[in-house]
């Protein structure tokens, strides 16, 4: 296939002896053909070539034979050429984003430039671009993310043309779905829906910070809902009852019991020791409270001659007051002795009271009892 544009011969001019209706007629093809080769008239006028075409980009070179008039119009005879449209497209407006349960919200102005295709939307759970994922592309200008229960996460958004020419993206912005507050609880929650089935053993406590100060009055509580068996271990301290708050009226008919033992059997011992072991807790006296620990014996003892009693009071082991009384002799003298003892302490701690009692005899070989009476240890 030639390559070198073809050279056109020069029309000779019409010959002078030919019929005079045969001239005219070669008269007007001669002008024809010069006007088509831009010979004469308005350069507008003239033929384009396929050469001009080609050269002009507005068309490709054959693909196959030479154009043969004959043969019929080939396939691909040669093909138009598509603009590309190079321009970067406008940066996204407005872009926001809002929380729901379960969906985060995505929004922004209308793309407005000729040859747009869609939005990107790209998604990761820090404030870092180059982490991020594309999730989905949209033509519309909102997009509805479906996330779990309690999602965080950063968006980003950028148009991108027909061309695939992608635009800037957006700065970040950091969406979290919504929760229940105390505001709207009662539009989501129907009275009676949440049941003890629904709630997680151990979800509800007082470290959790789910219930604040003062919320459960004593209308939230159903009668005999409070057992014992939902009351833990020392889980009710002196710091969480408010002073006079427990009255007569709330303390049923021998409920409490006060923690006393009375020995009646004689002892032929000469000393016998009764103790206790108070612990005080960091909320017995915490915001300044303080705490009385009190403690209370009697001792009994017969002589057969003169002797005494005596009881001595010790803390911790180290000896904080004595208690005797003596006898003057006589058949069978009974003494009746009676030691008490009450502190108050401000620091956390353990704290042993013990009774030391004594039965004395001033002579040799005259023999003594003696025994522990009613008694009782108290923290109040």
């Amino acid at each position: 296939m030639a390559t070198d544009e073809t050279k056109l011969p020069a029309i000779p001019p019409i010959p002078s002896n030919v019929d005079p209706q045969l001239k005219t007629y070669l008269a007007a093809v001669d002008e024809a053909l010069k006007v088509r080769l831009g010979r004469t008239g308005d350069p507008k006028d003239r033929a384009v070539t396929v050469r001009e075409l080609i050269d002009a980009g507005l068309a490709e070179n054959f693909l196959e034979n030479p154009f043969n008039p004959n043969a019929g119009t080939p396939d691909n005879t040669f093909v138009p050429t598509t603009t590309i449209e190079l321009t970067i497209p406008p940066d996204v407006t407005g872009f926001s984003g809002a929380g729901a349960f379960q969906k985060i919200i995505l929004s922004w102005d209308l793309a407005q430039f000729p040859n747009f295709a869609f939005t990107e939307i790209w998604r990761h759970t820090s404030n870092d671009i180059g982490g991020a994922t594309r999730i989905d592309t949209t033509r519309a200008q909102v997009y509805a993310d479906t996330v779990d229960v309690g999602a965080n996460f950063y968006y980003w958004v950028r148009h991108v043309s027909t061309s695939n020419i992608v635009g800037q993206f957006t700065n970040g912005i950091n969406v979290t779905t919504s929760k229940i507050s105390n505001s709207n609880v009662s539009d989501f929650i129907t009275t009676g829906a949440l049941t003890a089935a629904q709630i997680q053993a151990g979800t509800i406590t007082a470290a959790s910070g789910v219930i604040a100060d003062a919320a459960i009055s004593t209308a939230k509580i159903q009668d005999s809902a409070i057992t014992s068996a939902k009351i833990g271990s020392a889980a009710i301290t002196t710091a969480k009852i408010n002073n006079a708050a427990v009255g007569t009226l709330k303390i049923a008919n021998q409920a409490v019991s006060v923690p006393a033992t009375v020995q009646t059997s004689a002892s032929t011992a000469t000393t016998q020791t009764n103790s206790h072991t108070f612990t005080v807790s960091s909320d017995d006296v915490s915001g300044g409270n303080s705490i009385q620990l009190v403690g209370w014996l009697t001792f009994f003892s017969v002589h057969l001659d003169t002797g005494g009693s005596h009881i001595d009071i010790k803390v911790n082991g180290t000896q904080v007051a004595t208690f005797y009384q003596n006898s003057s002799g006589g058949v069978t003298p009974l003494i009746n002795i009676c030691a008490s003892w009450s502190q108050t302490v401000t620091t956390a701690g353990n704290y042993t009271l013990q009774f030391d009692c004594r039965a004395n005899f001033n002579r040799i070989s005259q023999s003594t009892s003696g025994s522990i009476g009613t008694y009782f240890f108290a923290k109040r």
